[in-house]
C-alpha cells in the first residue's frame, strides 16, 4: 500500500474517531449502559463521563498503534524493507477500531449491543492479516515470533505461512457466524475465538519447532 494513501486513511480514521467520540459523549444521557451480557442486554450502567472516555480511548489507541507501526520498523531494517505490509496492517487496524467505536456508541444509545457489525469487521481484519503474514520478513515486531522462528529462517517462513492460513480460516468463520447465526448466538462464536487462537498457537509452535529441527542452518535457541 502506498505510504501517502495509508497516512491519509489512518489520519482520517483517527480524526473522525476523535470528533465522533467527542460529539457522542456530549450527547449521552447521564446514565449509560457500559457493559452488556451475552444476550446483548446491558448488565452494568455508568456515567456519561465513563462512557465518553471509552469512546475517546479507541481513537487514542489507533493513534498510538500508528505511531508504533511507523517508527518501530526504523529500528529494524528487515521490517523497514516491508513498509507497505506494515502500512496495510495499520490501516486495517485503524478501520477496525473505528467500527468498534461506532458499535459501542450505538449500543450506549440504543441500550443493546449487536455484535454482528464488529464481528464482520474483525473477520475482515483477520483475513487481511492472514494474507500479509506470509510476506512479513523476520523481525522483532510482527509475525509468528517464537524462539524457533527467531533461530531459523526456515521456521519463520513456514510458521508465518501456516499462521496466515489460520487467520484467514478464523476470519471466515467469524464472518460466517455473524451473518448466519442469530445475534444472541453470534456472541458465543466470538467468545470461542480465543480457544481457536490458543489451539492455533500450539499448532504453530509445534510446526516451528519441527522446521527449526530440520533446518541445517538453524541457530541455537536463545
Amino acid at each position: 500500500m502506498n505510504r501517502t494513501v495509508a497516512n491519509a486513511i489512518t489520519l482520517a480514521g483517527i480524526v473522525w474517531g476523535l470528533a465522533y467520540g467527542a460529539y457522542t459523549a456530549l450527547h449521552l444521557p447521564s446514565r449509560v449502559a457500559v457493559h452488556f451480557g451475552v444476550d446483548g442486554t446491558p448488565d452494568r450502567y455508568g456515567s456519561s463521563l465513563e462512557a465518553g472516555s471509552v469512546l475517546l480511548m479507541l481513537p487514542a489507541v489507533a493513534l498510538l498503534l500508528n505511531l508504533l507501526f511507523v517508527y518501530l520498523p526504523r529500528f529494524d531494517a528487515r521490517a523497514a524493507a516491508q513498509s507497505k505490509v506494515f502500512d496495510l496492517i495499520r490501516v486495517t487496524t485503524t478501520l477496525l477500531l473505528v467500527v468498534v467505536q461506532f458499535a459501542a456508541a450505538e449500543s450506549m444509545q440504543t441500550q443493546r449491543f449487536d455484535t454482528r457489525l464488529v464481528m464482520i469487521a474483525l473477520g475482515v481484519f483477520l483475513i487481511v492479516i492472514g494474507n500479509v503474514m506470509p510476506k512479513i520478513p523476520p523481525n522483532r515486531f510482527a509475525g509468528v515470533r517464537l524462539p524457533y522462528t527467531f533461530a531459523s529462517k526456515q521456521a519463520w517462513w513456514a510458521a508465518n505461512r501456516a499462521g496466515g492460513w489460520l487467520f484467514v480460516v478464523l476470519g471466515a468463520l467469524v464472518i460466517l457466524s455473524a451473518t448466519v447465526l442469530p445475534a444472541e448466538l453470534s456472541l458465543y462464536a466470538l467468545l470461542a475465538l480465543p480457544i481457536g487462537s490458543t489451539a492455533g498457537l500450539v499448532w504453530l509452535t509445534l510446526l516451528a519447532k519441527r522446521e527449526w529441527q530440520r533446518d541445517p542452518e538453524r541457530q541455537p535457541l536463545g
